[in-house]
């Protein structure tokens, strides 16, 4: 059929921007505080499946508020500043 296929579908228009290569983040408590250790942050999820509260704050000056999986968690977040 003409022009199937052409147009893409609702997933390629829903897709996220790609990530920049400058960003900043820091753990955050169930306060909402920074804090520097990944065992201060607030966590969710059961023993094998955590997940650790952050703060992404893009070069753009976007803030993104995510939880990082405890496979991708380091110990301490990045010195900020």
């Amino acid at each position: 059929l003409p022009g199937r296929g052409s147009a893409p579908g609702p997933a390629a228009k829903a897709a996220a921007p790609p990530t920049p290569n400058s960003f900043t983040w820091w753990y955050v408590d169930s306060k909402g505080k920074a804090v520097t250790f990944r065992n201060d942050a607030e966590c969710i999820g059961g023993s094998g499946q955590e997940q650790f509260r952050v703060c992404i704050l893009h070069s753009s000056g976007r803030m993104e508020k995510a939880f990082l999986p405890d496979v991708k968690a380091p110990p301490r977040c990045p010195e900020r500043g």
